[in-house]
């Protein structure tokens, strides 16, 4: 019976360790709006979320609704856009504030107690570069053919 007890609380336990704040999708493309859903929980067991504030990096833009306050003992969840210009992993910056007045900062490395959650943003496509491509092509052909018709004219 012990053992039972002892299994029930890890498996209780295990969840509410590793809860953070996390975003999805965590992959966006470089000069696109992506738009971004953040679970924050609540992981004290005394006092509840009063406030959630997300803040971006330098080279993240943010825009909609960074910012919640009210009162929580679940998940806070917001949901914004966000729009790299280049490439790179981007780590936001969640401040989480509890009705007791602590501050909880997720900025840390991956490996911390308080990570940040990272935004990983690829590199855009050329969406172009088959239309010049194309292009060049055609006035190569082009080009060619008008070489071709003006040496016929002088023979």
């Amino acid at each position: 019976m012990r053992v039972l007890l002892v299994v029930l609380a890890a498996l209780v336990a295990v969840p509410a360790a590793l809860a953070h704040a996390e975003i999805t999708p965590e992959t966006a493309k470089a000069k696109q709006s992506t738009l971004l859903h953040l679970t924050v929980p609540c992981e004290s067991e005394t006092a509840a979320t009063v406030g959630v504030r997300v803040t971006a990096p330098n080279g993240v833009e943010l825009s909609g609704s960074t910012s919640w306050t009210g009162r929580s003992r679940g998940v806070v969840k917001l949901t914004f856009g966000a729009r790299a210009e280049k490439p790179g992993d981007y780590p936001l910056r969640v401040r989480q504030t509890y009705s007791d007045g602590r501050v909880v900062d997720w900025s840390g490395p991956e490996s911390s107690n308080t990570p940040a959650p990272v935004l990983h943003v690829e590199g855009a496509q050329n969406d172009n570069r088959d239309r010049v491509i194309i292009a060049i092509a055609i006035a190569a052909v082009l080009g060619s053919w008008l070489a071709l018709r003006s040496r016929g004219k002088r023979t």
